[in-house]
C-alpha cells in the first residue's frame, strides 16, 4: 500500500479538524468528559484515550469544598 504525501496531508487535516471539533463539544460541556462521550457516541475510556492520543489539555479538576476525614483528631 503506497502512501502519497497527499494522502499525509489529508490525514493531518483530518486530524486537526476531528480534534478542533472535540475541543468544542468538551467546551460545551464544560469539560465534563462522561457527557462529552454520551454526546459523540463513545465511553468515558474510549474519550479519555483520543483526548490523550490527541494532546487535548484537560482544566485541572477542582475537589470539592468539603473538609477531609483525615483534619480531624481522632480519639486514642
Amino acid at each position: 500500500m503506497n502512501i502519497t504525501p497527499i494522502n499525509l496531508k489529508t490525514a493531518r487535516r483530518e486530524e486537526i479538524q476531528y480534534r478542533e471539533k472535540l475541543i468544542s463539544i468538551l467546551e460545551a460541556c464544560k469539560y465534563n468528559v462522561s457527557r462529552a462521550a454520551r454526546k459523540v457516541f463513545l465511553s468515558r475510556t474510549s474519550m479519555y484515550r483520543r483526548i490523550s492520543i490527541l494532546s487535548i489539555p484537560l482544566p485541572k479538576q477542582r475537589r470539592g469544598r468539603g473538609r477531609s476525614i483525615f483534619t480531624h483528631r481522632l480519639p486514642l
